[in-house]
């Protein structure tokens, strides 16, 4: 399919090609081929070959006036202009490129054109010394474009997408009933009770730990970079916005997190006969959440468990950098741990990961707070396997 000399048609002409058939050589000018934005659908036929000693006006006239004789009216007749980059010599004395496209006003004297022309002796030329070559034209002209078709599917195109959307925004309101029938069945403190959690962090003087006044958000200055998720060493990244970014997004999971462990802690006070309390981050990385709320809480002691043993390494690393004391860790898949705790943290852990620590902070009646990650690797679940791999049960 090729578009015609005389330039892009833009939209319009898209619209046209995607609306169906147009015409090509192998088409027959059927009477039963399917009606599009293209109006030259089985109307249209190309002729090479032509003489190109003969001015494209002359040439033009005598194919309209020969062919409307011999077949029937004709709509259209174009002269390929010859390429004005082909200065070489032997384009001397050529006026154009020696084919034309005719479009008729009908398919039946389209299909005698292109069935007879080119034995019939119509388009005969003085000194004319190869026969004329006919097909199906297959290039398209601005005049072939249906306008009026081409708005009618834009506007089709258009209210299918404004249902579309309609249908999508009643989708949600459903969703979003269901889920709050759902959530207004659970006890308090969780289901909607839960979002009183987040109330202002101006009322919370949790977060200023090291100048002891509140804040509307933790002082990450007087965070050591070892524990800072946004500080630059954290990322291999040098572009400054995409720094900025995460920098952005990892401190606010930091700060919720933070908030939603205080009241945590407070219930999980009142129900543990041990001094301290003791918090597992599963799924820890190597500590974008762990490290700063290890020194945002003091007085708790944190576990971080994850199937990476470098990973734990670069964790212990940082949090012996940073003069942290209440941070140990394990290399291990989170459904080995075994371990008592009071609190269950979770980050961003793959696909089943996420189940696997609500697993074990239900088996500990622990507390928890998780945040799962994307869903594409549970299909390692359904496929026996772990959060990972769906051959492999463990990493190492």
């Amino acid at each position: 399919m090729r578009l015609a000399k005389g330039g892009p048609l833009g939209a319009a002409l898209k619209e046209a090609l995607r609306a169906g058939n147009q015409g090509g050589r192998n088409m027959g000018g059927g009477k039963g081929q399917k009606r599009c934005a293209n109006l030259a659908a089985g109307r249209k036929i190309y002729v090479g070959n032509l003489p190109r000693d003969v001015q494209d006006e002359k040439l033009r006239e005598a194919i309209a006036r020969k062919c409307e004789k011999a077949y029937g009216l004709v709509d259209y007749v174009h002269v390929a202009a010859l390429d004005e980059s082909k200065k070489e010599s032997r384009f001397e004395g050529k006026l154009h490129e020696g084919y034309a496209f005719v479009r008729f006003k009908d398919e039946d004297a389209a299909r005698k054109a292109h069935d007879q022309l080119s034995d019939s002796g119509v388009l005969a030329f003085e000194g004319q010394s190869r026969p004329l070559r006919v097909e199906w034209a297959r290039e398209i002209h601005e005049e072939d474009i249906d306008q009026e078709a081409v708005k009618a599917s834009e506007d089709r195109r258009r209210a299918r997408n404004e249902h579309k959307r309609r249908q999508r925004r009643r989708n949600k309101e459903i969703e979003v009933d269901e889920l709050q029938g759902i959530l207004n069945g659970i006890p308090a403190p969780a289901g909607l009770q839960a979002g009183t959690l987040f109330r202002d962090l101006e009322e919370s003087s949790l977060f200023g730990r090291a100048s002891g006044l509140a804040c509307r958000s933790i002082e990450w200055a007087d965070v050591p970079k070892e524990c800072d998720p946004g500080a630059i060493e954290w990322y291999s990244s040098k572009v400054k916005e995409h720094v900025e970014r995460r920098r952005q997004r990892k401190r606010c999971q930091v700060e919720s997190f933070a908030l939603i462990l205080s009241k945590l802690v407070e219930q999980a006070r009142r129900k543990t006969t041990r001094e301290r309390i003791k918090v597992v981050d599963f799924g820890s990385g190597s500590g974008g959440l762990c490290l700063p709320l290890a020194f945002l809480f003091p007085d708790i002691d944190f576990h971080a468990v994850d199937m990476k043993s470098r990973a734990i390494e670069l964790l212990l690393e940082k949090a012996h950098k940073a003069g942290l004391t209440n941070v140990t860790a394990s290399a291990q898949m989170i459904e080995q741990y075994v371990g008592d705790f009071d609190v269950g943290l979770a980050l961003h852990a793959c696909g089943n990961a996420t189940d696997y620590a609500m697993l074990r902070c239900v088996s500990r009646k622990a507390a928890f707070a998780l945040c799962p990650c994307c869903v594409g690797k549970l299909k390692f679940s359904l496929e026996g396997g772990s959060s990972f791999s769906s051959v492999f049960k463990s990493y190492k």
